[in-house]
Order: C-alpha cells, then sequence, then structure tokens
C-alpha cells in the first residue's frame, strides 16, 4: 500500500511512509490547540514567519524567505501554523511538492521554529500589544528618525495619523494578519510618540 500523502511505500507507522509519519506525528500532532487553520495565503504571514523563525530549517544557513508547508498542500497537507517552516528561497523551490526525510539537525530547526511561532500565538492571545510593540520595533525606530526634523519644528503637529503614513504597514497587516488588534496599532504609534518625547 502506498503513503496516502507521498505515494511512497507505507510502513505500520499510522499508515505512512516513515517520513511522512515523522511530520504527521512529531509534527502536526504536538498540541491540537497549536495546530490551527490559517484563513489567507503563505505570501501575507511569510514575513511573521521570517521574524519568528528567521533561519531556514533545512540549511540552517540562508534567512528564511518563505513560510514553507512541511507537508505540501497539493500532498494533503493542512494549511494550519503547525504545518509551517521557514526555509530559503534555494531550499523551498528544490523541496517543492515533496516530504523529506529529515536530518537531526534539520528536525530540531524545525522543532525550535514551530515552538517560536507556538508562542508568538501564545503571547498574541494574551498580550497582543506587547507582541506587536515587539515585532515592529524597526519599523518604530524608523519612524522616529523620518518624523524627528517635523518633531522639532512643531512636536503638536506629529500625530497617530502622520505615524501611519511614514511606512508603518498597518492597514496592509490588519488586511493580513487578523490577529493585530486596533490597540496594537494605537500602542506602537504612542511608542513613536513616546521616542519623539525623548529627543
Amino acid at each position: 500500500m502506498a503513503c496516502p500523502l507521498c505515494g511512497r511505500d507505507r510502513d505500520e507507522l499510522g499508515g505512512y511512509c516513515s517520513a511522512c509519519a515523522f511530520y504527521v506525528i512529531e509534527v502536526l500532532g504536538i498540541d491540537g490547540s497549536f495546530d490551527r487553520p490559517i484563513r489567507y495565503g503563505t505570501t501575507r504571514i511569510s514575513p511573521i514567519v521570517r521574524y519568528l523563525a528567521p533561519r531556514c530549517y533545512l540549511c540552517g544557513e540562508a534567512p528564511t524567505e518563505h513560510a514553507e508547508h512541511v507537508i505540501p498542500i497539493a500532498l494533503g497537507g493542512p494549511h494550519t501554523w503547525a504545518n509551517l517552516g521557514g526555509a530559503c528561497g534555494d531550499c523551498n523551490a528544490t523541496k517543492g511538492d515533496r516530504v523529506l526525510e529529515p536530518s537531526e539537525e534539520q528536525a530540531a530547526r524545525l522543532a525550535e521554529q514551530q515552538a517560536a511561532i507556538r508562542a508568538a500565538l501564545d503571547a498574541i492571545d494574551r498580550e497582543p500589544d506587547s507582541f506587536w510593540l515587539a515585532y515592529y520595533d524597526d519599523q518604530i525606530d524608523m519612524a522616529v528618525e523620518d518624523l524627528t526634523p517635523y518633531y522639532l519644528d512643531d512636536p503638536a503637529s506629529v500625530t497617530r495619523d502622520d505615524i501611519k503614513t511614514l511606512g508603518m504597514s498597518f492597514e496592509i497587516d490588519r488586511a493580513n494578519y487578523p490577529l493585530l488588534p486596533q490597540s496594537a496599532i494605537d500602542a506602537v504609534c504612542d511608542a513613536v510618540l513616546a521616542r519623539l518625547a525623548r529627543i
């Protein structure tokens, strides 16, 4: 009998071949509450995955460029957070629609990435404003730099709306990440204003 995911000969590990069974049992089965469906495409969530998993889990060297389905959608893999890993462009293209037998290093890197993603989802549930403040920290610094001349000239002229027009991608992110609440947007804008006030 063939493995239902990849078509290779399967063994007794739940009806999957050994490679697919590793992912199904060890990755997708780690926590039912973590295996949440994603309501939007991988292109939209790639920035969050790059932030949480900055190095490719396959090669361990190149920067993450893509949110990659560990078990490909084409082979029946679910579009869930627990089925995602961060991969560089070359590794993502080389892997394609295959399920790979992981090395110990790859398995360890993937487990580390998934732990970071799960922790982030938990943090977003508990304290979303704190998570998004950390996520936007670099952009906050850039906004402060861009706004400093205007602020020094007339502090009262700098408002939340000014911050949003200077490269802070709040509205885009709200469309892409339903996890981003208005309170987090306000908190980030207030952080920019607070840093400006210290100049």
